[in-house]
């Protein structure tokens, strides 16, 4: 048992370790199950298992995979919302609002205050960090603060007290519900509590540090090509905080009939209501969008979205479809690679064919130029789009 909790806690130690250093969690993640796995025994392929018995391989990449399908939308819809908040300026909007409430007097708990309201209401803390940060720059060099606390403000209101906070629409927050029975809102009495101290342990945690630097005459060193505040054009601050109030409401309300699946619908009201409110605020709303699901797009072309996802495209449809010219023949189902799927073709003159539905032959046989890993999971990509197609 000893070997065992060495390799839990060794495991956990390592990733901490890995990620702080910048290793790619792709790569850290699978280093750290393998540690864990060897700890206790377990099978690294299925050939060296039983029958029966479990492996690391599948294991490992059926819980990824997994995870991967169950959560795309959620990861879809939170990044096309937050990068609407940004390309219609409503992020900038909210940021600057509690910036100047706040002012320079006052720079570290705008800052702060700035990334928790956006965190909380679902923005991305991709968005949040490109929205705060010019601001902050302004502030700390107008308060004169050391502007390498900007990170460590920015990181503080992001990603620690909002994020963990009851009612929060971040993934960790919802994904326990289908595990332990609970809601999004289970325990808030202690989550407040938690976000109280954590909120005040680290503002005057920084507050110290900062201080301690201002002591030793550390000052705001100006650089070229610091990033500026945006001054004008953008909506009024209530447009913006209108999308965030629309996610937390919709996730509220539906959070008892609908479970995980509430956040999938209030995120996308909250991208219905930003592009409603602020539609005459757009720069580039194709832009962002599309900015916003390449991020699902990029587990695709690195091989990380399951297989399955391949054969879920239907290449004929039902003769029951009415609005078919033609119906398919030998339309049947069959299993393939484990996946269940419907065959059967079309004819033109004397050819049998399989159609192309959605383009997905041209995802399957073509690369995402987007995405520099795609010269490595094209065959791979390429094999299994095949053998989707030929199955019909």
């Amino acid at each position: 048992m000893t070997l065992e909790w060495i390799g839990l806690l060794g495991s956990l130690a390592l990733l901490i370790v890995l990620t702080m250093r910048g290793v790619d969690l792709l790569l850290a993640a699978p280093v750290c199950a393998l540690l864990l796995a060897l700890s206790f025994g377990l099978p690294l392929v299925p050939q060296l298992a039983g029958v029966g018995a479990g492996n690391f391989t599948t294991a490992y990449m059926t819980g990824f995979s997994g995870f991967i399908a169950s959560w795309f939308f959620v990861f879809l819809l939170g990044s096309v919302f937050g990068k609407v908040m940004e390309d219609s300026g409503a992020a900038d909007s909210v940021a600057q609002w509690v910036v100047e409430r706040f002012g320079a007097r006052h720079a570290l708990l705008a800052v702060i205050g700035a990334c928790a309201i956006l965190t909380y209401g679902g923005v991305s803390l991709f968005v949040v960090a490109f929205s705060v940060f010019p601001l902050a720059l302004a502030l700390f060099r107008e308060a004169g603060l050391p502007r390498r606390f900007i990170p460590g403000a920015i990181g503080f209101g992001s990603v620690t007290f909002t994020m963990t906070s009851a009612g929060s629409p971040e993934i960790q927050n919802w994904i326990p519900m289908q595990y332990l029975g609970t809601t999004p809102y289970a325990a808030w009495q202690v989550s407040l509590v938690v976000a109280l101290v954590m909120a005040v342990s680290g503002f005057v945690w920084l507050k110290w540090m900062i201080g301690r630097s201002l002591t030793a005459g550390e000052r705001y060193d100006v650089r070229d090509g610091d990033p500026q505040p945006k001054t004008g054009g953008l909506p009024h601050p209530a447009t913006g905080l209108i999308p965030l109030a629309a996610v937390l409401g919709v996730a509220f309300a539906l959070h008892d009939s609908l479970q995980q699946s509430a956040l999938i619908v209030a995120l996308l009201a909250g991208v219905l209501t930003v592009l409603v409110v602020n539609r005459k605020y757009f720069i580039n709303l194709p832009h962002a969008v599309s900015n916003g699901t390449l991020g699902a797009l990029i587990a695709i072309a690195k091989g990380d979205a399951p297989e399955s996802l391949w054969f879920e495209m239907e290449r004929t449809q039902p003769a029951t479809h009415f609005w078919q010219r033609q119906r398919p023949q030998g339309r049947r189902e069959k299993i393939v690679r484990g996946h269940r799927v419907h065959g059967g073709s079309y004819a033109w003159r004397d050819l049998r064919y399989v159609p192309s539905w959605g383009g997905s032959m041209f995802e399957a046989l073509d690369r995402l130029p987007e995405a520099p890993e795609s010269h490595r999971t094209q065959p791979l990509r390429r094999s299994t789009g095949a053998a989707a197609a030929s199955s019909a």
